[in-house]
């Protein structure tokens, strides 16, 4: 054998003792993705500190996606919240029931309904519904039907509630017709769109969940059996909050400094199994009576309230239809319905020019603010 001969068998023998760098990648790579998936599904199910939020949901999002496999309470609502977010058409109904309680007595102080299909789309949203309002000064409750389709508002009362200054039985019950756009343009209002508020609502929806989860008050859901809800099985959790948690949050959504008047807070919420988004939310609390001097010696205390909100998902992404009526009453401005509402007195021609003119901005701006909240209050549950 010659000497290169040898020399090729040297080095053909260290070139098999030494590995081979491909061979490393295709051992190397498969077992750092295989312990980062791991790292990220073992942080998931064991709720483990390590990562940042937005990556937390991300992984309970993914996790929950796939069907057949365990799901933890957190995994679920995060994918919950997930898919919520996405409908964009459905009927909306919301109830609020507030009671004034005391040792001895319990007593309804307002119930108010709204419920109604919404549709959302090109950064706004169309709805129309009813809006029912009982409140206990009010021997029967007052009416409200509504559509705002395409930055009109149609609207038509029944049993009109009362308010000071106004005289909302002038209007019968007739529909009449706005022209939102014009109404903006004409107060000079500065308000809201769609888009803003949807950004605002998430801005501080994204709040609370951090506050909810830098406190560790996730550990907490309580899993209740199963439910039908309008017809679909639905996991039900249960999160309640004591006086000190409940404050905590309030101030971090609100910003304020002070707590709130809230002793206890309570949320049940229920998640459509097949599709993965909320279909019921309710909402329970107390708010508690603050104490009144009424002499130098004697302290009285004013009784409770309670109260609970309860929010309900149907035909989510359904082609709902959103109906105008058939004929309104089309009013050019804001004057127009200000004058048809204006209580029937004495007074003279001088006085009452006065009076247009002194409140009509505020009458404008209290009708936006009903409008405008009317799109936070159908907005909101698919802000997320």
């Amino acid at each position: 054998m010659g000497k290169k001969s040898r020399e090729k068998k040297l080095e053909s023998e260290q070139s098999k003792k030494t590995l081979n760098p491909k061979l490393i990648t295709y051992i190397f790579v498969p077992v750092l993705i295989v312990g980062i998936i791991g790292t990220l599904v073992a942080s998931s199910y064991l709720n483990w500190k390590i990562l940042p939020f937005g990556v937390s949901r991300i992984v309970d999002i993914t996790i929950a996606s796939v069907p057949f496999i365990p799901k933890t309470p957190t995994q679920i609502l995060s994918k919950a919240y997930f898919e919520t977010g996405r409908i964009k058409s459905g009927e909306h109904s919301f109830s609020l029931n507030v009671n004034q309680s005391s040792e001895t007595l319990t007593e309804q102080v307002l119930f108010l309904n709204i419920s109604g299909p919404f549709r959302k789309f090109d950064d706004q949203i169309d709805f129309s519904g009813r809006a029912s309002l009982k409140l206990s000064s009010n021997e029967h409750a007052s009416e409200i039907n509504f559509v705002e389709e395409n930055d009109y508002i149609y609207f038509q009362m029944n049993n009109p509630p009362s308010f000071p200054n106004l005289e909302l039985s002038g209007l019968g019950d007739n529909w009449y017709q706005l022209d939102v756009t014009k109404i903006l343009n004409d107060s000079k209002a500065d308000v809201r769109g769609d888009k803003e508020i949807e950004k605002t609502i998430r801005e501080k929806t994204d709040i609370l969940l951090r506050s909810i989860v830098s406190n560790e008050l996730f550990e907490r859901i309580a899993v209740l059996p199963d439910e039908f809800i309008d017809g679909s099985g639905s996991y039900h959790f249960r999160l309640s909050f004591n006086k000190e948690e409940t404050n905590e949050i309030v101030k971090k959504f609100i910003g304020e400094s002070e707590g709130s008047l809230l002793n206890k807070v309570s949320i049940d919420v229920w998640v459509d199994k097949s599709r993965m988004y909320f279909n019921k939310i309710a909402i329970e609390g107390t708010i508690a009576g603050q104490p009144l001097s009424s002499a130098s010696v004697v302290t009285l205390k004013t009784t409770d309230l309670n109260f609970t909100l309860v929010y309900q998902l149907t035909k989510p992404n359904e082609d709902v239809a959103i109906t105008t009526p058939e004929s309104s009453n089309e009013l050019s401005s804001l004057l127009d319905l200000y004058l048809l509402v204006q209580p029937q007195g004495d007074q003279n021609a001088a006085a009452a020019i006065l009076g247009v003119a002194t409140n009509l901005n505020e009458f404008g701006a209290n009708f936006l603010t009903v409008e405008r909240l009317l799109h936070v209050l159908y907005l909101a549950p698919q802000s997320f």
